[in-house]
C-alpha cells in the first residue's frame, strides 16, 4: 500500500536546490564505495549495480513519509561505512534517491569538465613557463653571441692581414720592377731630341746605333757575326765624315746634304752609302723586336719575317744562305730572355714580360720615328738604290 507525503510535508523540489553541492559528493562517494564493494564483495555488488541501474532507468516513484530524504540522511550518506553499518538495502536506498541522482549527473559532469578545464589551464600555465624559460635563456645565449663575434670578427682580420702579408713577403718578384736591356742601354733612341726640322743628331744616333749591337751578340755571336760585321762597319763610316770636319756635321741631314751637293752621295763608301746600309740593318732589328714585343714566343720564326721584310730582296744568294744558317741557329726565347736581363734569373720572374713591353713600347715608336725621317730624306733626293749585293 502506497503513502503519500502528508499535505504540510515540504515538496522534493524545494529542498532540492539545497542539496547541489552535497548530491554531487554523495554521487561521488557512492561510485568510490561501489568500487570499493566490488573488490570486496564479488557477485552481491553486480546485483547492486543492477539494482542501481534498474532504479536509475525506471519510473520514480512518490516517496512515502518513511522514505523522505532528510538532513540526517544526507549526513549519513557522506560518511565512509554509512550503508554497511547500518544494514541498509543499497538497493532501496538509491531507488529512493534515484530522482536526485538523475537531476545531478549533469552538474558531475560539468565538475568533471570544469576540473579538466582547470587541469588544461595548469598544464598551460606550465608549458609558458617552460617557454618563458627558454626565451630568457635564448636572450642570454643572445646577448654573449654578439660580444663572441666581436671577438671573432678582429681575430679573422688579423688573420686576413697576416696573411696579406705573407702574400706580400713571399713575392716580392712579382711586384718588384725588373731591368730589362733596353732600360739599362747606354744610349737610346727614345733619348734623341730631334731639332726644330727634325734634324737628328749625328752622335746621339751613332751611340744608340752602336748600343744596340749586343742584340746581334745575343742572337749568337757566331752566326751573326757577318750581320754585326756589316753593321758596325756602316756606323764606322759615318763616324769618320763626322770626325773628318768636326762642327761641320751636326745632323744626319747635313752629311747626306753636303754629299749631295759634292756628288759624292752615290760613290762606293761614302757616308750616304753607309747610312743607307745602317738604315735597312736598323729596320731589320726594328722589325724582329716589333714582333717580340707582339709577344711571339718563335724565336727563329721572327727573325725569318724580320728577315723577309726588309734585307732579303738586297741580298743576293750567297748572303742569303748565311742568313739562313744564322736563323736556324737562332737560340729559343728563353735564352734570348735570359740574355736580355741586367740580373741573373729576372727572365723567370712574372714581371720580366711587362719589363720588355714596357722598354720596348719606349724604344721602338722613337726608332721607328727616325728611320721614317731618314726614308723621306732618301726619297726626296732619290738616293735609294735595288743594288744587290
Amino acid at each position: 500500500m502506497r503513502t503519500h507525503s502528508p499535505p504540510g510535508s515540504p515538496p522534493v523540489a524545494a529542498i532540492k536546490p539545497q542539496k547541489i553541492k552535497p548530491v554531487n559528493h554523495l554521487n561521488q562517494n557512492l561510485g568510490e564505495k561501489w568500487r570499493d564493494l566490488s573488490e570486496t564483495s564479488g557477485e552481491a555488488v553486480p546485483q547492486d549495480n543492477q539494482s542501481l541501474d534498474s532504479g536509475a532507468e525506471g519510473p520514480a516513484e512518490p516517496e512515502g513519509p518513511g522514505q523522505h530524504s532528510s538532513p540526517s540522511d544526507i549526513d549519513a550518506a557522506n560518511g565512509n561505512s554509512s550503508v554497511q553499518e547500518e544494514g541498509v538495502n543499497p538497493a532501496l536506498h538509491t531507488t529512493q534517491n534515484a530522482p536526485e541522482i538523475e537531476h545531478y549527473d549533469q552538474p558531475a559532469e560539468e565538475n568533471e569538465s570544469d576540473e579538466q578545464e582547470e587541469t588544461k589551464q595548469e598544464q598551460k600555465h606550465k608549458v609558458d613557463q617552460i617557454q618563458e624559460e627558454q626565451d630568457n635563456n635564448n636572450k642570454e645565449v643572445d646577448a654573449v653571441q654578439p660580444q663572441h663575434q666581436q671577438e671573432v670578427v678582429p681575430d679573422q682580420e688579423e688573420a686576413q692581414s697576416e696573411g696579406e702579408t705573407s702574400r706580400d713577403l713571399a713575392e716580392p718578384e712579382d711586384t718588384e720592377q725588373v731591368e730589362t736591356f733596353f732600360s739599362t742601354m747606354s744610349h737610346r733612341f727614345s733619348d734623341i731630341r730631334l731639332d726644330d726640322d727634325n734634324g737628328i743628331p749625328t752622335q746621339e744616333f751613332l751611340d744608340s746605333c752602336y748600343a744596340i749591337v749586343p742584340v746581334l751578340d745575343k742572337l749568337g755571336s757566331t752566326v751573326f757575326a757577318p750581320v754585326k760585321m756589316d753593321f758596325v762597319g756602316n756606323i764606322k763610316k759615318i763616324n769618320q765624315k763626322l770626325i773628318s770636319a768636326p762642327g761641320s756635321f751636326p745632323t744626319l741631314q747635313s752629311i747626306v746634304l753636303h754629299e749631295v751637293q759634292t756628288d759624292n752621295a752615290r760613290v762606293r763608301n761614302s757616308a750616304t752609302e753607309a747610312l743607307l746600309w745602317l738604315r735597312r740593318g736598323l729596320k731589320f732589328l726594328k722589325e724582329f723586336l716589333s714582333e717580340v714585343n707582339a709577344g711571339t714566343k718563335d724565336i727563329p720564326g721572327a727573325l725569318n719575317n724580320a728577315y723577309g721584310k726588309t734585307l732579303r730582296q738586297y741580298h743576293g744568294w750567297v748572303v742569303r744562305g748565311v742568313f739562313a744558317l744564322a736563323l736556324r741557329a737562332a737560340p729559343s726565347y728563353q735564352s734570348f730572355a735570359a740574355a736580355l736581363v741586367s740580373t741573373e734569373g729576372d727572365e723567370l720572374k712574372s714581371s720580366f714580360t711587362s719589363g720588355i713591353y714596357r722598354d720596348l713600347g719606349v724604344y721602338l715608336p722613337a726608332m721607328e720615328n727616325q728611320l721614317t725621317i731618314l726614308d723621306a730624306l732618301y726619297e726626296e733626293y732619290n738616293l735609294e738604290s735595288d743594288e744587290v749585293v
